[in-house]
């Protein structure tokens, strides 16, 4: 006789619904899916709502017999480790006929979703606080699934349910990769448009719930950082409600505020802005000096102290004793985590093992403290690129030059200061000329629409000089000086030498490649 439905297991490791409670619920009509309705979900998929559990069937994967099991143990498996979904979540195979191919089910308890609740009015306050509290509790599962597993959850109030439990539940099926805030960013732009009770004092309690989420899970506020970067990008159409993004990012946003206002606040003075010392303090000295004499007082270093040179400690102190904002770079970031990154060169790993295991801990609640991004007075200043969400990762040059253009361009920010490439010039953007490079010593910042700055490698040049390479920036004039001063770069090498640094490490600051 044919059985239509075989359980393959639940999340508890023992079957809470048998084949008898899925076929109850599998004879009532599938439920019509709708954007905005009680429940959502893709074309293929068909829901079955019982008044006790919902079935799902996805009609989009299909597999033999055999395959289909192993699917199902996989998926089990991952969604164990998630710990997100409710324990009595069982999968099944289902077939309607005996020669008709298997279909990939699941029963759970029937769940409120979450949507249906957040889109109603609140009695009151308290009420509305309860419901602040079911969006913390979205956000904190999906950090949590964030930091231990690399995806994400589909952050959709939709995909959301609670239990009578009154616990919060995952619905989806699916994870995401981790896209480092940029779609939790979209998901608080819905709530603030959809939402009528968010309000602007609600927002501020949301941003600073979401920051103590963020610092609690990945111990640094970048994670804060990054999400307040995000959110200039939400589109809020209605002026009123732009006062909540506007809570929102206070909310996140203390401790960056506090960096903020010590630079770029001189009254139009010149800023000193350098990059990538990489452990090169003879370097750094010489710049260092030459700034004191030049009367220069306010300076931004972005990025990279540490990596490739045999003075992470001495460097670090440098800045600390200094008045210069720094922010992270990603060797920086390397360096705390103590996690070097597959993608890095093997020299360049050697030279972060080496680092690493130089530095005490002042010295990595230090560079762990740095902000990803600063911003001053019409500008903004990052390691890497602006469109990066991590700021630290990736590059601006001749293929993403474009993308970071169009983001400046798209927030209104005439100018930002990267490192990264250690490459000295800008793109700008042209009201006549369009899009150029220029690499020239002098430059009028004033004479682009946008543009993406680069004072070149303090402790690493690559672009065929050995001197130490910098900036000074004029707000006033709204001029950029390219400067390279040489230092003494065999004692740098001799120090690698003695250290033991790779050949290649030392042949790259003889010859400035």
């Amino acid at each position: 006789m044919h059985q239509p439905v075989e359980v393959i297991g639940s999340l508890t490791g023992s079957a809470v619904f048998d084949a008898a409670a899925v076929e109850a619920v599998l004879r009532i009509d599938a439920t019509s899916l709708t954007h905005g309705g009680e429940y959502t979900g893709r074309p293929a998929t068909q829901i079955f709502v019982g008044e006790q559990a919902v079935v799902k069937l996805r009609s989009e994967v299909r597999l033999d017999r055999d395959t289909a099991r192993q699917w199902i143990r996989q998926t089990l498996d991952r969604e164990r480790a998630l710990q997100v979904y409710h324990p009595e979540k069982t999968w099944f195979l289902f077939q309607r006929q005996a020669d008709s191919p298997p279909l990939i089910g699941s029963i759970c308890p029937r769940l409120t979703p979450l949507h249906t609740i957040l889109r109603e009015t609140p009695q009151d306050l308290q009420e509305a606080h309860q419901w602040l509290i079911r969006l913390d509790q979205l956000f904190a599962m999906n950090f949590r699934v964030a930091h231990a597993s690399g995806r994400s959850l589909d952050e959709g109030l939709s995909n959301f349910g609670i239990g009578e439990d009154s616990a919060l539940y995952y619905l989806d099926d699916d994870t995401y990769s981790w896209d480092r805030f940029v779609t939790t960013a979209q998901m608080i732009g819905t709530c603030v448009r959809s939402l009528p009770w968010l309000t602007a004092p609600l927002g501020l309690e949301l941003g600073r719930a979401l920051r103590q989420r963020i610092v609690t899970q990945w111990g640094d506020a970048d994670g804060a950082i990054s999400l307040i970067e995000q959110l200039r990008d939400v589109f809020i159409p209605a002026p009123e409600r732009r006062d909540i993004i506007s809570a929102i990012q206070e909310g996140l946003t203390e401790w960056q505020r506090r960096r903020r206002s010590r630079v770029g606040s001189g009254g139009g003075r010149p800023l000193a802005v350098l990059a990538d010392i990489h452990g090169n303090l003879p370097a750094l000295d010489a710049v260092l000096a030459y700034l004191r004499r030049a009367g220069v007082q306010e300076g931004l270093v972005l990025g990279d102290v540490v990596g490739y040179g045999p003075h992470p400690r001495q460097c670090i102190e440098r800045l600390r004793q200094s008045q210069f904002i720094v922010v992270k770079g990603n060797h920086d970031d390397a360096a705390v985590a103590g996690q070097i990154k597959s993608g890095m060169t093997q020299h360049a790993r050697w030279s972060l093992e080496w680092t690493c295991a130089q530095l005490q801990d002042d010295d990595r609640a230090w560079l762990q403290s740095l902000p990803p991004v600063v911003h001053g007075e019409g500008w903004m200043a990052v390691h890497g690129a602006p469109v990066d969400p991590s700021f630290f990762n990736a590059y601006v040059y001749q293929m993403t030059y474009e993308d970071n253009l169009n983001l400046l361009q798209r927030r209104g920010l005439p100018l930002c200061f990267h490192g990264h490439t250690h490459m000295p010039g800008l793109y700008g953007r042209h009201a006549k000329r369009g899009d150029v490079r220029c690499e020239d010593a002098s430059q009028v910042l004033g004479e682009y629409l946008h543009c993406l700055v680069c004072p070149g490698s303090v402790g690493q040049p690559r672009n065929g000089r050995t001197a130490a390479q910098f900036g000074i920036y004029d707000p006033e004039k709204g001029q950029l000086t390219l400067h390279a001063l040489a230092y003494d770069v065999a004692q740098t090498v001799g120090a690698m030498a003695s250290a033991g640094f790779p050949q290649t490490l030392m042949t790259r600051l003889h010859e400035g490649t």
